[in-house]
């Protein structure tokens, strides 16, 4: 492969720390993986080499990425091993986890919690965690929403709760702590682990000393995205002079400050280097992924909007996107369009669901004459700001127009048919006595029964006695008295089946019994051949996950597991619906802008522009800010009435 000159000197330099200012589409990742590979092959032990990148995914393509360069440099003849070794390539939150365990046994038995199951778990430990005395005039929702908001700045922040002046909270923080390091199922959240680690690392420098002889090599991609906390862990582990430390990233793509992202940290960090201070910058600025015309528009639009006030770099001629000579994407004549339609009243920016469909009018007439040009729908993809509101009735609108699409509801996967059915019939296998369940089932294709059918069940009583009888007394007793032979075969098969798994459940472990009721009754298949089948098997694989995973906590049995789900669906805590699995497939996609980090689409759409921005956090009761500390409501009790507080306005004005 052929390398620009700013990319070989990236691959080149060896003269300690470096920055690498990559715009996008500039081959950082290549650059990264190339540069691990040539350390390889110059002696540098695998096991003192660390990656950490931003997500999962991101994590399994620069591994795919790394073995490809290092077979590369075993086909010349550089290496004889081109395995990837105990190279650490992941987040940093699955590596100071796996760090805690190697040096400190009593973190051995400890698991990541993430954020859905610490919402389950404090959401069926409400009362036990008195919750309840925190909630006053605020939803149950709300309440468990702002107790986890606290529990994450304790740990980001490292505060001490004792130091609270209310009581309450302080027995609710230590209710809940003391549960989830409960032996033999301990937990700790993404905040607490590196709290944890760098509490160990910071207070015995032998384990300090250890660490950084060990890992000598840290690459970081995605810097941008770093914050305060995980920037404490890379310089433990870099500070020692021979170690080196490599970053990647561009503060112009910095889109997780909602999550604490500090982009101000790689500004610094370039300051620093290019004062010529510990380490050197080196900038990658040719776009080799988009049309020229594309990146006009693009610099277009963001030397009017970003400085450095506003966006922590100031758009210019030097920051600017440029196409990169020799790229394949130099000559398309591809541009940038803008699709308006105009509301039919203007006193308003409240965003009305005819909008919706109006600018999803716009968009499908725009993809239909794409695809008379010779694109296909596999190539197009929709984007937005938020999913909620938007994703299901653009879905619809392009469906019902003949245009094959494929998006991820958030908000949906209680409300799958798939799901609901699996559910009612685990609680009917747990109880019998449920009508409104067991009808459910009996009439999806897992009992096969007809309305009509279920009618004949129910007047086989006379009034006023037949509503002491539930579905399964009329099954019963439909079974001895029932006139028509092939409805009462069809309740003795049901019947049978239930019965059957009223008993596995005393005895299967929930995994085992939920796959067992997949298989026998025919449901797991019964659903791929339904629209959109291969999301509705992928939903009922991820139930049977979520069963598996309940049985490793401290709670067991059907009962517990059907209250959990319960509570899941009443608090409005989703898990959303699987992925359908058709990434490679010829469809249109639809997904968030955070969703489509790290992808590629030949056409991109970005729909809802015009929506206001989304100021609701603000509005939260406290508000944490990484420079002014933490602003809280000032309450008056006797006047019953409460405003903020001039640290909560100064972070409001800081914020917005």
């Amino acid at each position: 492969m052929i390398y620009t000159t700013s990319q070989q000197e990236a691959l080149d330099y060896r003269g300690g720390n470096l920055l690498i200012i990559a715009c996008a589409g500039s081959g950082k990742t290549q650059v990264l993986s190339r540069r691990i590979a040539l350390l390889v092959s110059e002696g540098v032990p695998k096991e003192s080499i660390i990656a950490f990148t931003f997500t999962d995914m991101a994590a399994g393509e620069l591994k795919s990425r790394i073995r490809k360069e290092l077979a590369s440099l075993r086909e010349e003849g550089r290496i004889d091993d081109a395995s990837l070794g105990e190279i650490y390539i992941g987040t940093i939150h699955s590596f100071s986890l796996q760090l805690l365990k190697e040096i400190h046994p009593s973190y051995r038995n400890y698991d990541i919690i993430d954020e859905k199951r610490q919402a389950a778990i404090i959401v069926s430990k409400y009362l036990d965690f008195g919750l309840d005395k925190l909630q006053g005039a605020n939803s149950k929702i709300e309440t468990i929403r702002r107790f986890i908001e606290t529990l994450n700045i304790i740990y980001r922040e490292n505060l001490d709760v004792d130091n609270f002046k209310n009581q309450d909270l302080i027995n609710s923080v230590h209710q809940y702590q003391n549960f989830i390091k409960q032996r033999p199922n301990c937990f700790l959240t993404f905040d607490e682990i590196i709290a944890e680690l760098t509490s160990v690392i910071e207070s015995n420098e032998a384990i300090r000393a250890q660490v950084q002889n060990r890992f000598t090599n840290i690459f970081v991609d995605e810097y941008q995205d770093t914050n305060l906390v995980q920037e404490t862990i890379l310089e433990m582990l870099s500070e020692k002079d021979n170690n080196t430390l490599f970053t990647v990233g561009d503060v112009k793509q910095s889109i997780y400050r909602f999550r604490q992202a500090r982009p101000d940290l790689f500004l610094r960090r370039n300051e620093k280097y290019h004062n010529e201070e510990e380490g050197v910058s080196i900038e990658l600025r040719d776009n080799f992924r988009s049309a020229p015309g594309v990146l006009c528009f693009t610099n277009y639009v963001f030397s009017r909007l970003m400085e450095r006030d506003f966006g922590g770099v100031d758009y210019n001629e030097e920051t600017a996107l440029r196409a990169g000579e020799g790229g394949p994407m130099l000559e398309d004549k591809e541009t940038s369009e803008l699709l308006f339609f105009v509301k039919d009243s203007v006193q308003t920016l409240e965003e009305a669901p005819e909008d919706v469909l109006t600018e999803t009018a716009l968009i499908t007439k725009r993809i239909q004459e794409l695809i008379e040009e010779g694109y296909h729908y596999g190539d197009i993809v929709i984007l937005l700001r938020s999913g909620a509101g938007r994703m299901e009735p653009m879905a619809e609108f392009l469906e019902k127009n003949g245009i094959p699409v494929s998006c991820e509801n958030k908000t949906g996967y209680f409300h799958t048919r798939e799901i609901t059915i699996i559910l009612n019939y685990l609680s009917v296998v747990d109880n019998v006595y449920q009508d409104i369940p067991m009808a459910s089932v009996m009439l999806s294709s897992i009992g096969g029964f007809t309305e009509e059918e279920l009618t004949k069940l129910r007047i086989l009583v006379r009034e006023p006695m037949r509503e002491q009888y539930t579905l399964y007394d009329l099954m019963c007793l439909y079974l001895q008295e029932g006139a028509e032979e092939e409805l009462r075969a069809k309740i003795q098969h049901f019947y049978k089946d239930l019965q059957y798994f009223r008993e596995q459940k005393k005895e299967q472990p929930l995994g085992v019994l939920l796959w067992d009721i997949y298989q026998r009754t025919g449901f797991y298949y019964d659903v791929q051949l339904m629209p959109d089948g291969a999301k509705r098997k992928e939903n009922l694989l991820m139930l049977l996950k979520k069963a598996e995973d309940y049985e490793k906590t401290v709670f067991k049995g059907l009962f517990y597991f059907n209250r959990y789900m319960e509570q899941l669906k009443s608090y409005e805590i989703e898990m959303g619906e699987a992925g359908s699995g058709t990434e490679n497939e010829n469809v249109v996609k639809i997904m968030t802008i955070h969703k489509s980090k790290g992808l590629e689409f030949p056409v991109v759409f970005v729909s809802g522009l015009s929506k206001k921005f989304n100021r609701m956090d603000l509005t939260k009761p406290m508000l944490c800010h990484p420079e002014l500390g933490i602003g809280m409501e000032c309450v008056n009790i006797t006047l019953r009435f409460h405003h903020p507080s001039l640290m909560k306005k100064a972070i409001q004005e800081k914020v917005w």
